[in-house]
């Protein structure tokens, strides 16, 4: 058996993450996706929360995760649309 990385309490200082928040730019919302660079390139997990004038707006968006880039997107019609403004909080690992 190999070792278990979740076992005792320090487990979570021992795997790599990267969190954060990206406001969306007037150039972000006209083209509908964001790419945030997190510098976890061996991350494979991730939690994305979408804020707009302090509602969660984020059911329907599309998010992604290679190489470590979280991509953020317009999700299909009627669903989420990117506006400027809209806070991006997110954590990977």
């Amino acid at each position: 058996m190999g070792s278990n990385p979740f076992a005792g309490m320090d487990w979570m200082q021992r795997i790599a993450d990267s969190h954060g928040q990206h406001v969306v730019t007037v150039d972000e919302a006209q083209a509908g996706k964001v790419d945030i660079d997190t510098h976890v390139t061996g991350a494979t997990c991730f939690l994305v929360q979408i804020y707009r004038a302090g509602a969660n707006v984020s059911a329907g968006a599309v998010v992604t995760l290679a190489d470590g880039i979280l991509n953020v997107a317009d999700g299909a019609a009627a669903t989420y649309d990117m506006a400027a403004g809209d806070v991006i909080m997110y954590w990977v690992w």
